[in-house]
């Protein structure tokens, strides 16, 4: 099914409006899916969690975090800190079920 770029750009818009606090970074798969980042907050309930221990939407996988000066490919140990960026990629409507995850507070 052929989609025109009105489309796509609306369905952008309106990603990015649902999720405010999660960036849009860029699309794949024509709109369904994206490559999100969020800023974790200082007080974030994941403070000292490994990635292996959250409960991540299906439709979605961190593939990098951000600490500071330094890029990080995480893996299942590897341990999550308040102020921490993420970036994932997320189909559909996990990128809201991710971002509910990510911005909890303690």
């Amino acid at each position: 099914m052929p989609y025109s770029s009105t489309e796509i750009i609306t369905n952008l818009i309106e990603q990015e409006v649902d999720v405010a606090e999660m960036h849009l970074l860029a699309t794949l798969n024509k709109g369904r899916a994206g490559i999100c980042a969020m800023t974790l907050p200082a007080d974030t309930a994941l403070e000292g969690v490994m990635l292996k221990d959250i409960d991540l939407p299906d439709s979605s996988l961190v593939i990098s975090i951000l600490r500071g000066e330094s890029m990080m490919i995480p893996n299942g140990n590897t341990v999550i800190h308040a102020n921490d960026e993420i970036v994932a990629v997320c189909e559909g409507k996990s990128q809201k079920q991710l971002l509910k995850i990510l911005r909890e507070r303690r």
